[in-house]
């Protein structure tokens, strides 16, 4: 189960990745394309010498952004594109007249706050529908603090003193806001056989806050029709148990400041900012130029424009949809650690993208990398990790420990960072496996390249970049060494293969089919039954047993002391409790992950220690 599809008690409805993502759209939505002049901008030219340009991008606009000068947009088309993804998302604007509303409504089809105060304010109703044009759901975005939009100085100024009357009296932000509209919301929603848990309430920063004042006054206000709405806040520090509240920990207005309070400890820098809270998901790292330098993540603060780089809006719905779309979503669980890449183009031609978890708290399971679609350098952490680079011609280190690495598009590489007569290097036709000297295993998916300190120069290791083909690791051009053997490999095939391996063999390979495979009795081989019903033998040698995804239901004979067995990415792999996933019977023992089951015949839970086992 993902980390947005969540059971969690504390909160008063389930969320789940379909919402999630619905609500990234709306929340998108609500901004009109305004910040993506800074996001434009940071993406081409980063920090650094590239700070003025970035700036300048952010306040005019290029030729694909919208700036937040209002009148002043390079890209004209920027408010249609936005109606358009909207639109493409599968839903519509609610007009004024549809819901019988008659309160301030500007040209983009934005509701206004409706009291002296909370004029600034703005919504966004929507609905969407299905194939028969019948209304399905409503979903009601809130927008947060962007300074101008139709005029430079007062919705400046509106929105800064809106910031500070929403801050001292957020539960009745909304009500005072937008109380009237909402009524008519409920209306047209039940005439149309809605009820309130057809309703989709998101919003990011000042909208996030809002989200949680309209959830706390559900129950009492507009008859009690939102009390079982789904509440989906971003970037916003107030918590509710029935708002679900997104955000990156290194975001300094989601972590950093102290709940719905400021004060001073708002404007000075949190060197543990990282607070664990039962209503969020408490792990996800922006990872941007800023966090990349060793002082984000330890330094955020409201005060601190570099941190401000983990709240831009475009930020939230690029990285949360990259972890909705990952490979790995399923392995996810609402405390994992997730480093989304969202460095700048220039940046990332040199930096890796790995946990740096400074000041924060102590992690535990495995961690998902996530590159984008730059060509990204991303790292693993020497434990278990996931990574998985998107878009772009990515380069993968594993770190040391247990890793699954998927490559995505592009031509990607997996960088060693060592010699490769250090490793059991292995190839079943479509996927690379990895064996160093400590016993961890890299499996890499979509990996057409391999980089290893085979070179030297002046007694200096140099890096030397082969190609994987079919018969081996292959230079691209010769420096030295110009072709590497992968480990001696017994091969199965599509079919149902009856394999024997001798005392040379360091691996084997099923392949598809329902297999049979027999270790050598002196050998040391690690054993892949791959997808089917295998029945694998051990023969007194140390041997492992590794399995991966979805590999069937299997059969283990002679499993002894000295042998092994590794799970890696299968369902429920990461739940750290070995023991509830073991069955006993009078054949043997049972380790099951989902569909998929290892069976050791011959043995009870006596015959076996949790040491023999890697789960990950």
């Amino acid at each position: 189960m993902g980390i947005f599809d969540s059971t969690n008690s504390h909160w008063d409805f389930t969320p789940s990745a379909n919402s999630v993502n619905d609500a990234l759209l709306l929340m998108g939505y609500s901004y009109h394309n305004i910040s993506q002049g800074w996001h434009e901008g940071y993406e081409q030219y980063g920090w650094g010498l590239g700070l003025p340009a970035t700036l300048l991008t952010a306040i005019f606009g290029d030729a694909n952004s919208q700036g937040i000068l209002p009148q002043l947009p390079w890209n004209p088309d920027a408010e249609a594109q936005s109606r358009q993804q909207l639109e493409d998302g599968g839903w519509r604007l609610i007009t004024p007249e549809e819901l019988g509303y008659h309160g301030t409504v500007d040209g983009a089809g934005t509701y206004h706050g409706e009291k002296l105060g909370y004029y600034a304010a703005e919504a966004e109703v929507v609905g969407k529908y299905d194939q028969n044009g019948s209304l399905t759901q409503i979903g009601i975005a809130f927008r947060g603090t962007t300074g101008p939009r139709e005029t430079l100085i007062p919705d400046t100024i509106s929105d800064a003193l809106q910031d500070l009357q929403a801050g001292s009296e957020w539960t009745q932000y909304v009500p005072n806001a937008f109380g009237d509209l909402l009524g008519h919301v409920a209306s047209y929603a039940s005439s149309n056989g809605l009820d309130g848990s057809d309703v989709l309430v998101t919003g990011h920063s000042l909208g996030g806050l809002a989200v949680n004042s309209m959830a706390a006054a559900s129950n009492e206000d507009w008859q009690g029709f939102f009390a079982d709405s789904q509440y989906i806040g971003f970037a916003s520090p107030v918590e509710s148990n029935k708002v679900f509240n997104l955000g990156y920990e290194n975001d300094p207005v989601f972590q950093v400041l102290p709940g719905n309070q400021f004060g001073l400890a708002s404007l000075l820098p949190n060197f543990s900012p990282d607070t664990a809270t039962p209503e969020s998901a408490n792990n996800i790292v922006n990872f941007n130029d800023f966090y990349a330098s060793g002082l984000g993540g330890i330094t955020e603060s409201i005060v601190n424009l570099l941190s401000w780089l983990a709240h831009d809006p475009i930020a939230y719905q690029d990285g949360f949809s990259r972890i909705i779309n990952s490979s790995f979503y399923d392995q996810t669980y609402q405390d994992s650690t997730i480093i989304v890449g969202e460095l700048s183009q220039p940046a990332s031609k040199t930096t890796w993208i790995r946990d740096l978890n400074l000041g924060h708290e102590e992690r535990s399971g495995p961690t998902f990398i996530l590159g984008s679609d730059h060509d990204d350098l991303i790292q693993g952490n020497g434990g278990t990790d996931y990574l998985e680079g998107f878009g772009g011609n990515d380069t993968f280190r594993g770190g040391g420990g247990y890793n699954i690495i998927e490559g995505g598009s592009g031509y990607n590489t997996l960088d060693l960072d060592g010699a490769s007569k250090d490793y059991q290097i292995a190839y079943d036709g479509s996927t690379l496996y990895t064996l160093d000297s400590h016993g961890g295993i890299t499996v890499s998916n979509d990996v057409q390249g391999l980089k290893a300190k085979d070179g030297s120069f002046l007694f200096i290791p140099q890096d030397v970049s082969y190609q994987v083909t079919d018969g081996g690791l292959e230079q691209d051009r010769y420096n030295g060494r110009k072709h590497v053997d992968y480990a001696e490999t017994a091969h199965g095939s599509v079919g149902n293969d009856d394999i024997t391996l001798n005392d040379n063999d360091q691996w084997a390979f099923g392949g598809a089919g329902d297999d049979v495979i027999r270790a050598s009795e002196h050998g040391n081989a690690t054993i892949v039954g791959g997808a089917g019903d295998d029945q694998l033998y051990s023969g007194g040698g140390d041997n492992t047993f590794l399995f991966v995804s979805d590999f069937g239901h299997d059969q283990i004979f002679d499993f002894s002391d000295s042998d092994r067995i590794v799970v890696m990415d299968a369902e429920g792999s990461n739940d750290n409790n070995l023991v509830s996933h073991f069955d006993t019977s009078d054949n043997g023992i049972t380790l099951t992950y989902g569909d998929n089951s290892v069976e050791l015949v011959g043995l009870s839970m006596a015959d076996i220690n949790q040491d023999q086992f890697v789960v990950v």
